[in-house]
């Protein structure tokens, strides 16, 4: 994406519209300019925005165009800043933020008696920090064409799978021993 200078702009005395700082005047964006804008964001070159935006089909009227918008309009380019910018804020969700703002949820809820709501914000954060492990397992299996000492079996078998194991582990003179019970 092109490096774009951010141009202030100030009200017009007359109310209509805005002027640069060299006395310039420019509308407020209408519906088509703030397309333009949408398109060039999510990745497409000031052509291709203009084109999508619906200025022209021709790539050539395109390719001007798209050039008038982003080198000759400052509010576009205003525009155009300002979009990255909250979407460069939209996308700034770090580990670090996540569990601070999880901690003042479990801590608000604390305050407040609501144990249940601190209980389940503290199981977020351990998540986030990679504490659990979310593990599901989804078996399908014909059931209809199974006896029932067949079905009673199968159980059993998957229920032996979901008994959690636990591993104790030892260590003599630098030898770890493991005991799976």
């Amino acid at each position: 994406m092109k490096e774009l200078k951010y141009t202030p702009m100030v009200p017009a005395d007359d109310g209509n519209g805005y002027l640069d700082p060299d006395g310039k005047r420019g509308q407020e964006l209408n519906p088509k300019q703030k397309k333009f804008v949408r398109e060039y964001i999510k990745g497409a070159n000031a052509t291709e925005a203009a084109v999508k935006a619906g200025y022209t089909k021709n790539r050539n009227a395109a390719k001007r165009q798209g050039s008038v918008l982003l080198n000759h309009n400052p509010l576009i380019r205003n525009y155009l800043i300002d979009q990255e910018i909250k979407e460069q804020e939209r996308e700034r969700v770090s580990i670090e933020s996540h569990l601070s703002a999880l901690h003042d949820l479990r801590e608000e809820a604390r305050d407040q008696g609501q144990l249940n709501a601190a209980i389940t914000a503290e199981i977020h954060r351990g998540k986030v920090g990679g504490l659990y492990i979310d593990r599901r397992e989804v078996l399908t299996a014909r059931i209809d064409g199974m006896s029932k000492d067949q079905l009673i079996d199968r159980l059993s078998d998957l229920i032996s799978k979901r008994t959690p194991k636990v591993v104790n582990m030892e260590q003599h003179a630098g030898i770890t021993l493991v005991d799976e019970s």
